[in-house]
C-alpha cells in the first residue's frame, strides 16, 4: 500500500544517510552461536595506526626539489626530505588516534551486547530441538501455542533488528543475521507443523484401523443365539469405542 512504500522509501533515504557520514562498515553475524562483526572492532584501532605509521614512513622517501629546479648542478646522492618519525609530536598523534578509535568502537561492542535476547534462538540445534519437543507427547493445543510462539519470535526479529543502523562512525548492516534469525523461526514452526500432521496421520491410521475391526466384528453372522444377544450388546458399545 501506499504507507507502506513511504516507509519504504524514508527506511532508504535513511540508509543513505547513514551511508555518507559513517567512516566504517561492518556486517553483524553469528558463527557457531556467538555474535561478532566481519571486522573485530579491536581491528581497526590497529588498521588506523597502521595506516599512520605507514604516511609517516612514507614520508622519509620524498626527495627534496633542489635536484629539480637547480638541474644544472649535479647531486652525488639525492636529498630526501628530513624524517619526522622522531620528533615528540609524531607519538602524541599516534597516542591520540590509538585513543579516539579506542572510544569510536566503545558504542559498537555495547550495540552488539544487545543481541543477547536472542542468544537462546542462536545456539538451538533445530534437529535436536524437534527430537526433544517430538518426545515430550505435546497435544494439538500445545502445539499450536508453539507455533505462535516461534512466529511472534520471527515477527520480533524482524521488529527489533534493523536491516542496517549506525552507531557512531560505523554503520552495521544486519540483514544476513536478520534474515538467518527470522528463517529459523519460521523453520522451527513448520517443523512443528509437520509434527502436528504427522500426529494427526497417525491418529486417523488408529481409527481407521479400529473401525475396520468394529466393522469385521459387527458383519460376522452369529452361530446361535448367545452370540447374537452378546452381538447386539457389542453393537450398542460401539459408540463408546
Amino acid at each position: 500500500d501506499d504507507d507502506g512504500e513511504e516507509e519504504e522509501e524514508e527506511e532508504e533515504e535513511q540508509e543513505k544517510k547513514r551511508q555518507k557520514s559513517a567512516l566504517f562498515k561492518v556486517q553483524l553475524l553469528e558463527d557457531g552461536g556467538v555474535f561478532k562483526y566481519s571486522t573485530a572492532p579491536e581491528n581497526f584501532i590497529t588498521g588506523i595506526t597502521s595506516i599512520f605509521d605507514k604516511g609517516i614512513t612514507a614520508h622519509q622517501a620524498i626527495p627534496q626539489l633542489e635536484p629539480q629546479v637547480m638541474d644544472q648542478f649535479f647531486f652525488n646522492v639525492i636529498p630526501m626530505i628530513d624524517s619526522v618519525d622522531n620528533l615528540p609530536m609524531v607519538d602524541e598523534w599516534r597516542s591520540r588516534v590509538e585513543q579516539a578509535m579506542g572510544k569510536a568502537i566503545v558504542p559498537l561492542q555495547e550495540y552488539i551486547a544487545t543481541f543477547e535476547v536472542f542468544g537462546e534462538l542462536v545456539k538451538m540445534n533445530v534437529e535436536e530441538y524437534i527430537k526433544e519437543y517430538e518426545g515430550s507427547g505435546a497435544t494439538i493445543k500445545s502445539m499450536e501455542a508453539e507455533i505462535e510462539k516461534h512466529l511472534k519470535m520471527r515477527d520480533e526479529v524482524l521488529d527489533r533488528i534493523p536491516k542496517t543502523t549506525g552507531v557512531g562512525t560505523f554503520v552495521v548492516d544486519c540483514m544476513e543475521f536478520r534474515k538467518k534469525l527470522a528463517d529459523k523461526c519460521t523453520l522451527l514452526a513448520h517443523k512443528v507443523m509437520e509434527l502436528m500432521a504427522k500426529g494427526a496421520r497417525e491418529k486417523a491410521n488408529e481409527i481407521s484401523e479400529a473401525f475396520t475391526k468394529i466393522s469385521a466384528k459387527a458383519k460376522m453372522p452369529p452361530p446361535d443365539i448367545e452370540s447374537l444377544v452378546a452381538k447386539k450388546e457389542y453393537l450398542k458399545t460401539i459408540p463408546d469405542e
